[in-house]
């Protein structure tokens, strides 16, 4: 065991993406934001049907990101997020029935681009970051989307393209 452990000196991060790979396996299909329990007070995205979701490189990736398979941002390994290479669009008919939304945001290790990340209620810019590259720790977000219809997660490119954009919503969640 103690050779293992030279070999693995980090056997609780081991275990975490572990637990992780088979959660990914046995995920179930996406639901409903309307089929959520009225006593459940919060919904990870990640779990929902999307009215729309286009990302500019690879295909919609819930938990996970193409290729490298774990989010990982600024070196912490994320369970939870969604892939968002720019640009991307995602769209979460809430329906005024949820009041905040809480996420991080950053781009996955590895890959070199810029972005910036926006969210909206019903066509109103309620956050926007500033430009964020591969490296910059994560910051974490809570807005007020009292009375919102259609939220919607945009990641943009910036002034030095698309190349690398590879961005991720880090656990958002809704929140009664």
């Amino acid at each position: 065991m103690e050779e293992m452990t030279a070999k693995f000196p980090n056997n609780e991060l081991l275990k975490q993406r572990g637990v992780f790979i088979q959660s990914l396996l046995a995920k179930k299909p996406p639901i409903d934001l309307n089929e959520v329990p009225a006593d459940q007070k919060t919904v990870p995205l990640a779990d929902l049907v999307f009215a729309e979701a286009n990302i500019g490189w690879g295909s919609v990736c819930r938990n996970f990101v193409p290729e490298d398979v774990f989010i990982q941002v600024a070196g912490e390994f994320y369970d939870a997020g969604l892939f968002a290479h720019a640009p991307s669009l995602y769209v979460i008919p809430c329906d005024a029935k949820w009041k905040r939304f809480l996420f991080e945001y950053g781009m996955q290790d590895g890959h070199p681009g810029t972005v910036v990340f926006v969210v909206s209620g019903d066509g109103m810019e309620l956050f926007r970051s500033d430009i964020v590259r591969q490296g910059d720790k994560p910051d974490r977000k809570e807005l007020d989307i009292t009375g919102v219809r259609r939220l919607e997660l945009s990641v943009d490119e910036t002034e030095d393209g698309r190349s690398s954009d590879w961005a991720v919503w880090l656990a958002p969640k809704l929140e009664r």
